[in-house]
């Protein structure tokens, strides 16, 4: 008798494929984004074309890149440790920014 996947192995490179760094919001990580970032945050954060999620857009608003980091620090502590953690290892401007933001 030959051996069959079960029914989650089969599904596991679908799943995988589906959860793309693509698809993960350029703030946080979270995979529930909705639109591509513009504006002020291109120039000052250097990014382009990245997805961001609701919540954080929600909470961008008009405010400036480092206004912005701020605000998350001192109003959404749980967002903001979701920004740290995602960016603890990153190399780009956004993440050094959000390390000195870190430390102040």
């Amino acid at each position: 008798m030959k051996y069959q996947p079960g029914i989650q192995e089969q599904m596991m490179p679908q799943q995988a494929s589906r959860h793309k760094a693509d698809d993960e919001c350029v703030f946080c990580g979270s995979h529930n984004t909705d639109r591509t970032i513009s504006g002020a945050w291109v120039l000052d954060a250097s990014i382009e074309d990245q997805k961001v999620c609701k919540e954080c857009l929600h909470s961008l608003k008009d405010r400036q890149p480092t206004a912005w980091l701020r605000w998350l620090k001192r109003n959404d502590p749980a967002h903001w440790q979701r920004v740290v953690d995602h960016h603890r290892l990153g190399s780009s401007n956004l993440s050094q920014v959000i390390r000195r933001i870190r430390i102040e």
